[in-house]
């Protein structure tokens, strides 16, 4: 089943991966980080191997895994 879900990205690769309409904490506007609000469309049984990508510490591949299987992924628009 697809569902939406939304996180951050940063250079390490996901930071944080939930399901929308969660808190999603926002990274602070600072400009001196690079991490970046995310949404996305995923089937659930791809969320679930993605969130065990993350747990296990293996941020890099958790962010592979998101881009192939994502049906829709998009950033969300920093607010100031």
């Amino acid at each position: 089943m697809l569902k939406s879900f939304e996180g951050i990205i940063d250079n390490c690769g996901l930071r944080s991966f939930q399901q929308a309409g969660g808190s999603l904490r926002l990274p602070p506007l600072d400009g001196g980080q690079d991490a970046v609000p995310f949404w996305a469309n995923l089937d659930e049984r791809f969320a679930t191997a993605v969130l065990k990508e993350l747990i296990a510490g293996n941020r890099r591949r958790a962010l592979s895994l998101l881009e192939e299987n994502a049906v829709s992924l998009g950033t969300i628009p920093a607010v100031r």
